[in-house]
């Protein structure tokens, strides 16, 4: 007599939908799973579900977290960008300044 498959579905970073997979034993954490394309792959509570609605809150949560994220990256290098533009107009200013400078025997060279 063969033991009935349990069905469960993965949703973690860089799945874009439910992935359904098959478990030969039991459900959870530290047992193995297949998915669809036979990758054997082991199950953990926060990347294998048994409801698929509950696989697409984690994608969900996961994909909105790294959007967070990238937008906090991207803020942080534009104010890096933004103080760095700054400090060079501010240093071109002073450079032409020097080299206008009729006192400085080297605006000539400059």
């Amino acid at each position: 007599m063969s033991k009935e498959k349990i069905i469960c579905w993965r949703g973690t970073d860089g799945d874009i939908q439910p992935v359904k997979c098959v478990c030969d034993d039991k459900f959870g954490y530290p047992n193995y799973c297949k998915d669809e394309n036979g990758k054997e792959e082991k199950m953990y509570e926060n990347t294998h579900f048994l409801k698929k609605e509950d696989a697409w809150n984690s994608i969900v949560r996961s994909v909105k977290a790294g959007v967070s994220l990238s937008g906090s990256w991207v803020k942080r290098v534009m104010d890096e960008l933004e103080k760095a533009q700054s400090e060079s107009a501010k240093s071109v200013l002073e450079y032409h300044k020097v080299k206008a400078n009729m006192d400085n025997p080297f605006s000539g060279d400059m």
